[in-house]
């Protein structure tokens, strides 16, 4: 065999020792990449949303939640055992229909109890943003709006959900519900604090699951309102201060120590089952709007 025929063979076979794990590699990332864009995409999600629909004004909003509290409260009088008792959960209702009212926030620039908050950086001052917030049985809720149109849902369980129970336990629960996630992480924050998340996304929303100053929270956005975002804080202002806020602190730790401190997995820790809850959760925010005659 002639030194030319071997040197060709040598080089053929240098080419394909080469190149070959390198095609192999990008054909691995290629596929990787499919099943990444595959497992970010959910049906669930717009189901999950129940009544909301992005767009929808400050006052359309309030009534949706003001109807689930109603709801909520006209059972418990259906069960009352008399007159009396059904005046007094009737009175809780409007003092709870009160309270959503009233934690209408406009973010004008000046410092809110908001800004020290776990949800600091969810909004901006003096670029048209406002929330409010309310509670249900198994979270706390806060719809945030651009120019008066409902562009996001956080939706905070409650501390007491995180007795004996994970993020891992937590994003498993709902990929059984939303598919497969799009597991992601970043610095925030002053510290740059590594948060971790997990994604699912339609063609209208963004969902992600993540764990925040020790909660547990489903957060869904407006992917129209995501896209257009920098345009909108344009002008947004520089808060006057980032100290923390210790009332709001106070208060959310506080209506949280009752469940806290309940013998975790009994009747009276209602967050012990985290799987469970989120399923009937959700399952409860999209049920269809009640027909019954108001009071």
């Amino acid at each position: 065999m002639s030194i030319f025929r071997l040197s060709r063979l040598a080089a053929t076979a240098w080419l394909a020792s080469a190149v070959f794990p390198f095609l192999v590699q990008e054909a691995s990332a290629q596929h990787s990449a499919s099943r990444v864009a595959r497992a970010s995409q959910s049906e669930a999600i717009h189901p999950a949303l129940g009544q909301l629909r992005w767009g929808m004004t400050k006052k359309k909003v309030m009534r949706i939640v003001g109807q689930q509290i109603e709801r909520r409260y006209r059972a418990k009088a259906a069960t009352a055992k008399d007159v009396i008792e059904e005046d007094r959960v009737f009175a809780r209702m409007r003092e709870e229909l009160a309270q959503v009212r009233d934690s209408f926030v406009v973010f004008r620039g000046a410092l809110t109890g908001w800004d020290g908050s776990f949800l600091r950086d969810e909004f901006r001052h003096g670029s048209g943003e406002a929330m409010f917030q309310s509670r249900d049985e198994h979270s706390r809720n806060y719809y945030f709006f651009i120019n008066n149109r409902l562009w996001k849902w956080y939706r905070q369980f409650t501390h007491a959900s995180m007795d004996n129970q994970s993020f891992t336990d937590f994003a498993r629960a709902l990929e059984r519900r939303f598919g497969p996630s799009l597991a992601l992480e970043k610095p925030t924050g002053r510290t740059q604090t590594l948060e971790r998340w997990h994604q699912w996304q339609d063609d209208a929303t963004r969902l992600r699951a993540l764990k925040r100053g020790g909660h547990l929270s489903l957060v869904f956005d407006s992917k129209q309102t995501l896209a257009q975002l920098a345009r909108l804080r344009s002008r947004a202002q520089q808060r006057v201060s980032n100290q923390r806020h210790t009332l709001v602190e106070s208060v959310l730790l506080n209506e949280d120590e009752a469940s806290r401190h309940a013998r975790p997995g009994s009747a009276a820790d209602p967050h012990h089952d985290v799987a469970g809850h989120v399923t009937r959760a959700l399952v409860a925010h999209s049920k269809p709007k009640s027909r019954k005659k108001r009071r």
